[in-house]
């Protein structure tokens, strides 16, 4: 099982950050035959994406991608959104990791096209989504490159990856996003639980023993930056309930205004991506904050609903909620909850 190594993070001081280094030539990792690519089974994809089994495409002009961030830190079975702010106008991007076989290659559609969840181009530039996979457990360095309107390949752009160990549930929601700021996720479960920085959620003992479910950390929080920009809800199979799941992105503090901030949040149960039927949004969901953007706009960005009718409840199965045990909540995320109520 995944553990949860979030404050080891913080001694390191380990940040998001944009890209870091230019590759003059493209990889050329050996080819692995046959079979699943390892790209998609180890690492990551992207929706509405193709696999090219061969490396990526040579580069036929000197400058790379302008304008491109992603967040530097991963989580097995999460999300990571590739942001690009730039006016040139681009044909495909292509995405790849260093020294593994293989790349995808996307194709961007404009916003409200449908592509709720794949790459888009926007009226700021160019948001591509892409998913982790569960297995996905070591750092890495994503390569990005584009074909141009102009038909020319730009140079490959490097992001170093860390992978963050967290804790693992059978249902998990995952919201990442590309820069330093206090951006929150919740959770609403059928019986109306509400999961997030102010009810963190505990362990509590079931007949399986003691397990855990709640959200792993609250990134950023009150500004206090940890370059983490990412969080993750996770529940145990025994604590999972039938019945239609909220998600909402908030941006609880705008720590830099001057800036845009891109996001995308993905739900996995049993590891299957759920059907989201808000409108307008995927899964991922994906979304972007603008220059400026205020504080406190609690969107609903995801439904999803869970039924398990038809599978019997194993025998001796038990929750004992009277043995619950609250994970702490620390001063700032106090200060956030009082602040809250009055808003």
């Amino acid at each position: 099982m995944k553990k949860l190594l979030l404050n080891l993070l913080l001694v390191l001081g380990v940040v998001g950050f944009s890209a870091c280094s230019v590759s003059d030539n493209p990889v050329d990792p050996t080819p692995t035959p046959g079979g699943p690519s390892l790209l998609e089974k180890y690492y990551f994809s992207i929706v509405d994406a193709t696999y090219v089994d061969a490396a990526m495409p040579t580069p036929t002009i000197t400058s790379g991608i302008g304008g491109i961030t992603m967040n530097g830190q991963a989580i097995a079975g999460g999300s990571n959104i590739v942001t690009i702010t730039t006016q040139t106008e681009y044909e495909k991007f292509f995405v790849g990791v260093k020294n593994v076989n293989g790349y995808w290659e996307v194709a961007p559609v404009a916003e409200g096209n449908g592509a709720a969840n794949s790459a888009v181009k926007t009226d700021n530039g160019y948001l591509i989504p892409i998913l982790y996979s569960v297995l996905f457990d070591t750092n890495v360095t994503i390569l990005v490159s584009a074909k141009t309107k102009s038909g020319e390949y730009t140079k490959i752009t490097e992001f170093p990856i860390s992978f963050v160990e967290t804790k693992s549930g059978d249902l998990e929601i995952n919201l990442s996003f590309n820069n330093e700021k206090d951006i929150d996720l919740h959770l609403y479960t059928p019986s109306g639980k509400h999961i997030y920085f102010g009810d963190r959620g505990g362990s509590v003992n079931t007949s399986e023993g003691i397990v855990e479910f709640g959200l792993d950390k609250d990134s950023n929080a009150g500004c206090n930056i940890d370059g983490l920009n990412n969080e993750n809800i996770f529940i145990p199979e025994i604590l999972v309930e039938d019945g239609e799941y909220i998600v909402q992105v908030d941006m609880w503090s705008n720590c830099d205004r001057s800036i845009a901030t891109s996001w995308a949040v993905l739900a996995r149960y049993n590891k299957e991506l759920l059907n989201n039927v808000v409108e307008g949004y995927g899964n991922p969901a994906i979304g972007e904050y603008p220059v400026g953007a205020g504080n406190g706009d609690h969107t609903t960005v995801m439904k999803f609903t869970i039924n398990r009718s038809n599978r019997a409840k194993p025998a001796g199965q038990f929750v004992n909620w009277n043995s619950f045990k609250p994970y702490p909540i620390d001063d700032i995320a106090s200060m956030k909850v009082e602040e809250e109520s009055w808003r």
